[in-house]
């Protein structure tokens, strides 16, 4: 069923531009609600998820704002992605800026983790440039997997620098989450 017809958002009834909105299972997302969506929500998660269930996604967004304001890191991993890890509450989350109300990035529980695993993806149309991300599922109502790319920038060949620092960094993203998913366990 197409809702692109709609001139107006399903969820906050402002007018539909051109660009920007998102398809979901039963409306039309505007681009300023849309832009309220968790970066780890794709647009596939977006078109099966009814308006009721984006609805109660940007619920969630506007309790993790509140929640940033008392997060404290006690471990930090620097990367394009910065892995900001808070022991005593036993939650991390990664983010691209310091300014965390700006980005109001998801923040997860080490319990939620189910499998953490770096996927090494042959660039589109490529015979040897590669992204590097680390992908972790999670067992939320909200957010099912984190799937980060390493790299700065573009993909890199394997034998080069460039390559070498992405793998390392999703490695080292790997291993400090991986200790925290094992004393969740036990």
């Amino acid at each position: 069923m197409d809702h692109r017809n709609n001139e107006v958002c399903s969820l906050c009834q402002n007018p539909l531009t051109a660009f920007g909105s998102k398809v979901a299972k039963d409306g039309v997302i505007c681009r300023d609600c849309a832009k309220k969506a968790s970066p780890f929500l794709t647009d596939e998660d977006i078109k099966r998820r009814s308006i009721a269930r984006m609805k109660n996604h940007l619920e969630y967004r506007e309790r993790n704002l509140k929640k940033l304001a008392n997060f404290r890191p006690s471990k930090e991993v620097d990367g394009k992605y910065r892995l900001c890890v808070e022991e005593k509450r036993n939650r991390f989350l990664f983010s691209k800026r310091n300014n965390w109300d700006a980005e109001n990035p998801d923040i997860f529980y080490f319990r939620q983790m189910k499998d953490i695993r770096i996927e090494e993806v042959l660039y589109p149309e490529s015979t040897d440039d590669y992204d590097v991300y680390l992908v972790i599922k999670l067992s939320s109502s909200q957010i099912r997997e984190i799937r980060i790319r390493t790299n700065e920038f573009a993909a890199y060949k394997k034998d080069t620098p460039e390559y070498a620092k992405a793998l390392a960094t999703a490695k080292e993203f790997r291993e400090v989450l991986s200790a925290y998913m094992s004393k969740e366990e036990n």
